[in-house]
């Protein structure tokens, strides 16, 4: 489960596992269900971050953004995405 920081002025979302704890407990870091942080790093980049002081990084996300005037010629296709 992804919940939004809503105080960050860039698109940081929290990862949470679910399957943690009980059908009924709250999703929290203290409880142990925080995973990590998935942070926007650039336009087209998000990296996720582990959840421990040193903010390892696990992974890294990038997609293609096709240019304006592809947008305007053919709709808006697809992105393309690489982890």
């Amino acid at each position: 489960i992804a919940q939004r920081n809503i105080i960050s002025m860039t698109s940081n979302y929290r990862i949470f596992d679910a399957l943690r704890g009980g059908e009924n407990s709250k999703l929290s870091k203290k409880a142990g269900h925080y995973i990590g942080k998935l942070r926007r790093d650039k336009v087209s980049c998000y990296t996720l971050y582990d959840s421990s002081r040193e903010k390892r990084q696990l992974a890294a996300f990038v997609y293609d953004i096709p240019s304006l005037v592809s947008q305007v010629k053919e709709g808006q296709p697809p992105r393309k995405m690489q982890a």
